[in-house]
Formats: structure tokens, sequence, C-alpha cells
């Protein structure tokens, strides 16, 4: 009976080897940045799209919004204030 003899062959690491090694790696590296550069661009282009169904004006909601009338009672209010603290008087 024959015996197989296995050997693995571990390849050397010559000046050749090294630059086919190099050339993939700078291949791989290229290919995913413009993987990622995509997958960004694709990101914006949905964030984009989101946006276009808001409109450009502000949000109000939450604004106090006094009007006229108002603000001329209140300052009338002030000025009777103002003037009972000059010149206080008491009715019973």
């Amino acid at each position: 009976m024959a015996k197989i003899k296995f050997i693995p062959r571990i390849p050397k690491f010559e000046f050749n080897n090294i630059q086919k090694i190099w050339k993939y790696e700078l291949i791989l590296a290229a290919l995913l940045l413009a993987v990622f550069f995509g997958f960004d661009l694709w990101v914006y282009y949905k964030k984009a799209e989101a946006n276009r169904n808001i409109s450009a004006s502000p949000d109000t909601s939450k604004v106090v919004s006094l009007k006229k009338d108002n603000l001329l009672a209140i300052d009338k209010k002030l000025r009777e204030y103002k003037e009972f603290l000059q010149n206080p008087k008491f009715t019973f």
C-alpha cells in the first residue's frame, strides 16, 4: 500500500506576491469606499424625499399670539395700577 504524503505549501512572500496582495487590497478598499458613498447618497435622497411633504412655513402651534385688543386691555390695567400706586383710594 502506498503512503500519501501531504505537505502543505506555504507561499514565500516575495516582492511579486506582496504587490499582488497590495493590488487586491486597494481594489477591495476602493469597492468598499464606493459602496459606503453610494449608501450615504441613498440615505441623503431618502431624507430629501421625506422632507418634501413638510411645508416651509414655521411651526407656530406653540407660539402665543397677542391681539391688539388684548394688548390694549393689559396696558389699560397696568396704567390703572400705576395710578393707584401713585394716588391710592380705598372705597368701602
